[in-house]
């Protein structure tokens, strides 16, 4: 038994030195030397990460901004059919600089069978705002959407 707790406790104690060692590499590894600071040489570019900054709250939207749930489920109308309904979107394709390039939408199929999904160009959309509603509208047909090829997320 003494045996078995001297190697309990000598496990610990080496677990607790190698983890101050490491953590004490990390800090080294992370303060810069003189000479380093505020400095960039040759291609190396600096790129803090989201979490060196502050966090910034917004208490609302402004004027021209909109919600992404405000999308969601919105009919997309076709200005070559008389504003006929061809799809409702989905879900949205977003770069990483936070902007819209493309909506999913469903179209096709009757009662949620044989529907298929098909990525739209954000930049082809016509958005308009009519009350607390947005209007969508594109210049392609339910025909073409349901010719397009299906959208593959992976």
């Amino acid at each position: 038994m003494k045996h078995h707790n001297t190697t309990v406790i000598s496990t610990l104690f080496v677990s607790a030195f190698a983890l101050s060692i490491a953590t004490a590499h990390a800090q080294q590894q992370s303060e810069p030397t003189e000479g380093q600071a505020g400095s960039i040489t040759g291609d190396t570019q600096m790129h803090g990460s989201p979490t060196d900054k502050e966090a910034m709250y917004v208490t609302r939207k402004e004027q021209n901004e909109f919600l992404a749930d405000d999308l969601m489920d919105t009919e997309i109308h076709s200005t070559t059919e008389d504003d006929e309904g061809i799809g409702s979107i989905e879900d949205l394709i977003i770069n990483e600089d936070g902007e819209i390039t493309a909506v999913i939408v469903n179209v096709g199929g009757f009662l949620g069978m044989g529907e298929k999904q098909v990525a739209i160009e954000w930049d082809s959309l016509e958005l308009t705002q009519e009350g607390d509603d947005y209007v969508i509208k594109t210049n392609a047909s339910q025909d073409a959407l349901e010719n397009a090829e299906e959208f593959e997320s992976e």
